[in-house]
């Protein structure tokens, strides 16, 4: 940190700073309010932990299905595919659908459009093809999309253990029953999946889930689009604890199952509370440099083991679990743990709109046919999101995460450089692409628009 000017910046900071520091108020509130978060925080990294351990126990333990069908007895179904400006994947979609090994004079196929772009016209003409070849398959278009609308951790653990568990919008088989006795789907919550199968165990009914069945899913690839998803999914699940939490507590279930509910669909309010974390890190140096308060680090151990650690047990039990083959992805787990805290302003900001009562329509995750890891195709296409303002704000506290690095390498404070480092990477990282692809994005439109042209 040799850099002409600030090494003598930080002399003249810290010669006028130190005298001030005798663990006057700000001293106090500093410490108060930095502790309270990592009890908060630890409390749920511990529930983290729980759920791991339980994982690990019931995984042993596959469920069995209550009844098996004999294959003249199977029952009619019908499987539904919601789909909003999919014009990359619907031919796929359907095609995965029909391919499904089950009698054909039962399976019934919805295909639930709302699309405004080309979607409309390749979905209806992959419905009307499989009509022709004696599908029973429908296309439903609607132009209002009101009301429109997985996980091995803790599904599992929820599942297997007693608990209540929510069913994630894809792969699922419902009973119809079900559906009615519960009050239906409702859109008066971004996670209609979650409400409805939180109301459905409410109601008394049981779900199964399997544990080593696979369903493929395109995750998202630009970070805009994966920022939207885990907003809404922070709204949406915080939304649910609002609208039923009283049904919650006055249902006869056991207090432990009362207790999972709670941390399950509050745990984004850590979200708020890691930018406050991360704002006091600075003041938290100076006033642990100026006393000589290092014996505190004791303190800081346990509470950082079930805040931070337990955020790696609980991505490795499910890498370590489900990708045998190439176990080596574990040493991506400190930039998981990055992408966490650059989440916390998007994540944040859904959490105070669930607290304020801010109604939001339902942002769909754009989807391009990434079928292979290195394939960039996707930068060419439409559907990219808009960075907003959010970035400014991860930018800036990038930047005051690298002078909080240059204090404590500037005053020899070496613990806490890697957790510093760790805030630094994530929210530069969450910030830097989303401008980096949304420029990129402009780019790659405007060099297509004149092969448009004259094609």
């Amino acid at each position: 940190m040799d850099i002409p000017g600030f090494c003598d910046w930080y002399d003249k900071t810290v010669a006028n700073i130190s005298p001030l520091y005798q663990l006057d108020s700000f001293d106090w509130t500093v410490l108060v309010i930095y502790f309270g978060i990592l009890i908060i925080l630890s409390i749920y990294g511990a529930y983290r932990v729980k759920q791991v351990i339980e994982f690990w126990r019931y995984s042993k333990f596959p469920p069995k299905p209550k009844r098996e069908f004999a294959e003249a007895e199977l029952p009619r179904i019908t499987v539904q595919l919601p789909l909003f400006n999919e014009m990359y994947v619907v031919e796929r979609l359907v095609k995965a659908v029909i391919e499904i090994d089950y009698p054909r004079d039962r399976l019934e196929i919805q295909v639930l459009d709302d699309s405004t772009d080309e979607t409309v016209n390749i979905a209806r003409s992959v419905v009307e093809k499989y009509a022709r070849a004696g599908f029973d398959i429908h296309y439903l278009h609607r132009d209002d999309r009101t009301g429109f609308k997985y996980f091995v951790i803790e599904q599992t653990t929820r599942n297997r253990s007693g608990n209540f568990f929510n069913f994630n919008g894809t792969a699922g088989i419902w009973r119809r029953e079900a559906i009615e006795m519960s009050g239906g789907w409702q859109h008066d919550t971004l996670t209609e999946d979650t409400d409805l199968s939180f109301r459905a165990q409410l109601m008394g009914w049981r779900f199964v889930y399997l544990l080593d069945e696979e369903a493929p899913a395109e995750i998202p690839v630009d970070i805009n689009a994966f920022k939207a998803q885990q907003r809404r999914w922070a709204k949406g699940v915080l939304q649910v604890w609002f609208k039923l939490y009283r049904r919650i507590w006055g249902a006869p279930l056991p207090l432990r199952v009362k207790l999972e509910m709670f941390f399950r669909l509050t745990g984004n309010i850590s979200y708020p509370l890691m930018i406050v974390a991360s704002f006091m890190q600075f003041p938290l140096l100076l006033v642990r440099y100026n006393q000589g308060l290092y014996q505190l680090m004791i303190l800081d151990v346990p509470l950082l083991f079930f805040s931070t650690v337990s955020v790696v047990l609980f991505y490795g039990s499910a890498v370590w679990y489900l990708d045998k083959k190439r176990r080596s992805r574990l040493l991506h787990l400190p930039l998981v743990m990055g992408l966490g805290i650059g989440l916390a302003f998007s994540n944040a900001r859904a959490v105070f709109e669930a607290l304020a009562g801010v109604k939001s329509d339902f942002v769909r995750t754009p989807k391009y046919r990434v079928e292979e890891m290195k394939d960039e195709s996707w930068k060419q296409k439409k559907y990219k999101r808009k960075h907003g303002w959010l970035p400014l704000l991860e930018l800036s506290f990038a930047l005051y995460f690298v002078l909080a690095i240059g204090y404590a390498v500037r005053m020899h404070m070496w613990g806490p450089i890697a957790f510093l480092l760790l805030f630094c990477f994530g929210y530069g990282y969450m910030g830097t692409m989303s401008l980096l692809q949304t420029v990129g994005g402009r780019r790659s439109a405007a060099g297509l628009r004149p092969a448009a042209q004259v094609g």
